[in-house]
C-alpha cells in the first residue's frame, strides 16, 4: 500500500518521535495476514445472514446468484477483449446479493486488505486470455463481434435481449463498429452456500479454480 512521506520537521527533538510513529503506523499497516482476512471475514458472518435472511433465523433464506447478463473485460477499439463472463445483471434497487458484496467489500476496503480503486464488479469468468498464448507467449486477446454475431451466441440469448435487434436495425457494418458491452443470458440461478477467500492468480490442478484458503458457511447447517 503506497503510503506519503512524511514532512520534514523543524525541531529537532519532534522529528524523531513523529518518524517513529510513522514507522509503527506503516508496520501495522503493512501487516496484513490471510489469518487476518479470515478473522473479518468470519466476523461478518452473522451481519450476512441477517441480510440474507431478514433477520428470521427460520425463514430458510438462500444467498443466490442469477447468471443473466454475458460481457467482456479488458476490451480495446479493435473490438477485441481478454475476459468473457456471465453474471447478475444491475437494478435500481440494490438486491440482497448486492447488499451482502458491498458489505464484505466495503469491510475490506476499510480495513486496508483492498487497496485498489476498481468498483466491485460480480462476474464468473468463463474465458480469460491469461491462458491462451500467441507467438512469442503473448496473451491473444478474441474478437468481441465474433462472439456476440455468433449462432451459438444468439441460441443462448433471451428473446428480450437487444442484440438481434440491433443487428436487425442498424446493419452488420454499423453493428460491428459499435461497442459491444453486456447482454441478457439465461444461465440459471444458483444457491451461495459460501463465501471463500482465494489466492489471485492461483489455479487448482484439477477444477482450474482459484486456489482458497480458507471460508465461511452460508448455510445454518
Amino acid at each position: 500500500m503506497p503510503k506519503g512521506s512524511p514532512s520534514l520537521p523543524e525541531s529537532s527533538n519532534k522529528p524523531a518521535v513523529e518518524e517513529t510513529r510513522h514507522s509503527d503506523h506503516d508496520m501495522q499497516e503493512s501487516a496484513k495476514t490471510i489469518e487476518g482476512a479470515l478473522d473479518l471475514l468470519a466476523s461478518l458472518r452473522n451481519d450476512i445472514m441477517s441480510l440474507i435472511t431478514g433477520g428470521s433465523a427460520t425463514s430458510g433464506a438462500t444467498l443466490k446468484v442469477p447468471l443473466e447478463v454475458m460481457g467482456v473485460l479488458q476490451s480495446d477499439k479493435n473490438q477485441t477483449a481478454h475476459v468473457l463472463w456471465i453474471g447478475p445483471k444491475k437494478i435500481k434497487e440494490k438486491s440482497i446479493l448486492d447488499q451482502v458484496a458491498n458489505l464484505v467489500n466495503n469491510s475490506f476496503r476499510e480495513n486496508g486488505f483492498i487497496t485498489e480503486k476498481r468498483p466491485l464488479k460480480l462476474h464468473c469468468t468463463i474465458l480469460n486470455t491469461s491462458h491462451r498464448k500467441g507467438g512469442g507467449r503473448r496473451r491473444t486477446a478474441f474478437s468481441k463481434n465474433e462472439i456476440f454475431e455468433s449462432d451459438a451466441y444468439k441460441n443462448i440469448t433471451l428473446p428480450s435481449s437487444s442484440m438481434p435487434l440491433v443487428l436487425a436495425e442498424e446493419g452488420q457494418e454499423q453493428a460491428t463498429q459499435r461497442s459491444l458491452t453486456d447482454f441478457h443470458v439465461d444461465f440459471g440461478t444458483w444457491d451461495v452456500d459460501e463465501i471463500q477467500l482465494c489466492t489471485m492468480g492461483s489455479r487448482d490442478a484439477i477444477t482450474g479454480a482459484y486456489v482458497s484458503v480458507g471460508s465461511i458457511k452460508l448455510t445454518e447447517n
